[in-house]
């Protein structure tokens, strides 16, 4: 399940992301925001390393279109 992988602890996560733990908690609940799964290995939460940069980059590209799209004139979509 987790050979190969990169394991990172919560505290890491919430620091690469800039979170508190409370958020990082809401994120695992708000299934909508596609956030990594943890692993639970010896009473610990862990996240692939590459599946939490993967979740970075994802929200780089929506904000990236979200301001594309707000940089649109009004009306513009309506064609």
């Amino acid at each position: 399940m987790t050979a190969g992988k990169t394991l990172i602890p919560s505290a890491k996560v919430r620091e690469i992301l800039g979170i508190s733990e409370s958020t990082l908690y809401r994120y695992q609940r708000q299934t909508s925001m596609q956030f990594p799964k943890p692993f639970r290995l010896n009473g610990r939460l862990l996240w692939d390393a590459h599946e939490v940069h993967a979740f970075i980059e994802t929200l780089r590209y929506m904000k990236a279109r979200i301001q594309t799209f707000a940089a649109l004139p009004i009306g513009t979509l309506d064609r």
